[in-house]
């Protein structure tokens, strides 16, 4: 039960840190987005309620599904633009990585209910 909860309150926490970071951050040159500092805390937070509720790893599934997001992500990049820009293309790969962890998330928060 624990597990469980460490595995739900971390992606807030996650939260909390990235807004107190942007804060500390805007005067400076760099523009972070919440989608840059939520995809670590999510994926740890998947694992915890995994492990918590289902008493299984979720963590090699989902780095399955980021390898084969990244490869697909790249493919496309490569037929569609004829080029692979790599700052473009680690910021769009991050971006469906928080895509990915932040609805894994609310699946197993979801089965947590039910």
């Amino acid at each position: 039960m624990k597990l469980v909860v460490a595995g739900i309150l971390i992606p807030w926490l996650g939260l909390v840190l990235g807004l107190i970071i942007r804060r500390l951050l805007r005067g400076t040159k760099f523009k972070l987005r919440l989608a840059d500092f939520l995809p670590v805390f999510n994926a740890v937070g998947v694992q915890l309620i995994s492990l918590g509720h289902l008493k299984i790893s979720m963590w090699e599934m989902l780095l399955v599904a980021i390898i084969c997001l990244g490869i697909f992500l790249a493919l496309f990049q490569a037929l569609v633009d004829h080029e692979l820009i790599l700052k473009r293309y680690f910021r769009y790969l991050w971006r469906l990585i928080f895509i990915l962890t932040m609805i894994w998330y609310v699946v197993f928060v979801i089965l947590l209910i039910f």
